[in-house]
């Protein structure tokens, strides 16, 4: 019995003081915040993040952080990446690996594409393009699936992660390009609700 979405851990019944999440103001934790306040909405979001802030959820340095206290048993469950929770499964740790919501009308689980690009103005732009090509073709991608370089190809690919089967994970509907332009201000809020200052 374990949330199967991020809106859960602010749930009584999954009791979030069992819980763990990285700090949400900066790294893919903060992405995470900046794609939940564009798909729900500010109000929603807010009143999400301000519950969970105050729910005794641990909060800590890094997705690492959660994993580790997840695979010792100092907590029930946590948020964390595919590359993180994946180290805890090939360390022999006693996890399950969950995408969160996936139910039918559900969030969708965040998918942050890995990214390449050709420096503007570089002095080999051919040889760049060329790089490009061959990292983006077919084979490369599932090479790069199947050695867990990343786990939710952006495309088909005749691969699976060595870790999990994430063939049939559905993806978190958001403009990235949106997420991009609010995770400023949203890190602010993060900032105010989670980082307390020391006394």
């Amino acid at each position: 019995d374990y949330p199967r979405s991020v809106l859960d851990f602010v749930d009584p019944g999954y009791h979030p003081e069992t819980g763990a999440i990285a700090y949400p103001v900066f790294g893919t934790t903060a992405t995470h915040a900046g794609a939940l306040y564009v798909a729900l909405g500010d109000q929603v979001a807010g009143e999400y993040f301000a519950d969970l802030a105050a729910s005794g959820v641990r909060v800590v340095d890094g997705n690492s952080v959660v994993r580790d206290l997840v695979a010792d048993g100092q907590v029930a469950y946590g948020l964390t990446d595919t590359d993180d929770a994946c180290a805890a499964v090939s360390d022999g740790a006693k996890v399950e690996l969950v995408f969160p919501d996936q139910e039918p009308g559900g969030l969708g689980t965040l998918v942050i594409p890995n990214t390449v690009g050709v420096v503007a103005g570089g002095p080999n732009p051919e040889l760049a393009r060329q790089l490009v090509d061959f990292l983006l073709s077919p084979d490369v991608t599932a090479d790069l699936v199947e050695a867990g370089w990343f786990h939710v190809p952006s495309r088909k690919v005749d691969a699976i992660p060595p870790c999990i089967d994430t063939s049939q994970v559905r993806a978190m509907e958001v403009s990235l390009e949106d997420v991009g332009a609010r995770i400023e201000s949203v890190k602010g809020e993060m900032t105010r609700l989670f980082v307390r200052e020391r006394q």
